[in-house]
């Protein structure tokens, strides 16, 4: 904000004295610095904003697909099947099942592992660029550091669709799965 006052003396100044800025630059200069104040002001309160409305929108999607997974259901008799199959054939269905149940279950838990390291690493870096938030406002003052806030913008919009897009494929597997088993 002390910035923010020493550059809104220079335009001042600059307009009183015919020295620095010229007519022409104090109005284009002037109304991006007034907006570029503002929002370095509430950048926190933006950035709050995107953060709640990025997690409003992850848990209704999950819950939403959860909704229809609920919705999803019936059931089906697998004693015809069972009682038809030979002792040898059926055990070694079983032997079978058991070994890629077995397999699906390590890989399941290797994607979950990762899953949760991406949304910790993406925790720690939404809040590493809530607490920049105000240098990149201030950056899109400036021609020369407009392309720095471009990438903190993008940046910071990326990480917030990681939960959403997390929530969806979550909520599609379990529907998936809801489905399958019927």
């Amino acid at each position: 904000n002390v910035i923010f006052v020493l550059l809104f003396l220079w335009v001042i100044f600059s307009q009183v004295s015919s020295i620095g800025i010229s007519n022409y630059g104090i109005k284009k200069v002037l109304p991006k610095l007034i907006v570029g104040a503002v929002l370095v002001n509430l950048s926190f309160y933006i950035c709050q904003l995107a953060v709640d409305l990025s997690n409003i929108l992850g848990f209704t999607l999950k819950e939403a697909l959860e909704g229809a997974v609920s919705g999803v259901g019936g059931s089906s008799s697998n004693s015809a099947i069972a009682s038809g199959l030979g002792a040898a054939v059926a055990g070694i269905l079983v032997l079978t099942g058991t070994v890629l149940f077995a397999a699906l279950a390590v890989s399941l838990m290797l994607v979950l592992l990762v899953v949760l390291v991406i949304l910790i690493v993406r925790q720690a870096a939404i809040v590493l660029l809530i607490s920049i938030a105000p240098l990149a406002f201030a950056a899109w003052l400036l021609p020369n550091t407009e392309s720095l806030f471009k990438k903190w913008v993008s940046m910071f919009r990326g990480l917030l669709m990681v939960f959403p897009i997390i929530s969806l494929l979550y909520g599609a597997g379990k529907l998936a799965g809801a489905i399958l088993m019927t």
